[in-house]
Order: structure tokens, then C-alpha cells, then sequence
């Protein structure tokens, strides 16, 4: 299922995804990005960014691991391409109230 979801994201147009970790009783799942196009438009403005550019890639996340988690998820981008870093890693856990 886990590559299925890697597969399905590509056709997608946004990078490659890896799924680093994933914890299903917990529902927490770490994952990486390579090739964002969203973060690299902004380093071929020749320009490093200090926080973060993946906005709707996180949100891409949220819609497909609410999905198989069940519940609804927060995802954070810790790492961003646009920043320099080699790829883009977002932290995804169950939403807390």
C-alpha cells in the first residue's frame, strides 16, 4: 500500500516521495520529498528561503494521510529544499484537539 501511495503522488507532478517512517497505531509518518517543484521555482530565483515554501504540498499530505490513518493529521516541513537541504521532509501525526 505504501509504495501504492508513492506511486499515486508522482502522477501528481509535485516530486518523488519517500515515506521514511510510518507508525499506524500512532498514527505518525515521516516523509521526504525530492525535487519539489514549488521549492525549487523559488531557488532558481537565485534565492535560498529561510523558512519552509512547500504550503500546498502539506496540504497534499494531510488529504492523503487523513485517508489512511483514518483521523485527521497535522504536517509540518521541518527540512525545505528551498532552503538549501536536499529534500523536503515533513513530520505527520494525528491532529491534536
Amino acid at each position: 500500500l505504501l509504495k501504492v501511495v508513492e506511486e499515486i503522488y508522482e502522477t501528481l507532478g509535485t516530486g518523488t516521495l519517500k515515506i521514511i517512517d510510518i507508525d499506524n497505531q500512532n498514527k505518525k509518518s515521516i516523509v521526504r520529498v525530492y525535487n519539489s517543484p514549488l521549492a525549487e521555482s523559488s531557488l532558481s530565483k537565485n534565492r535560498k528561503s529561510k523558512e519552509a515554501v512547500c504550503y500546498s504540498i502539506s496540504g497534499i499530505l494531510a488529504g492523503m494521510f487523513s485517508f489512511l490513518f483514518n483521523d485527521n493529521v497535522d504536517v509540518k516541513e521541518k527540512v525545505c529544499l528551498a532552503q538549501g537541504k536536499e529534500y523536503c521532509e515533513f513530520i505527520i501525526q494525528k491532529e491534536v484537539n
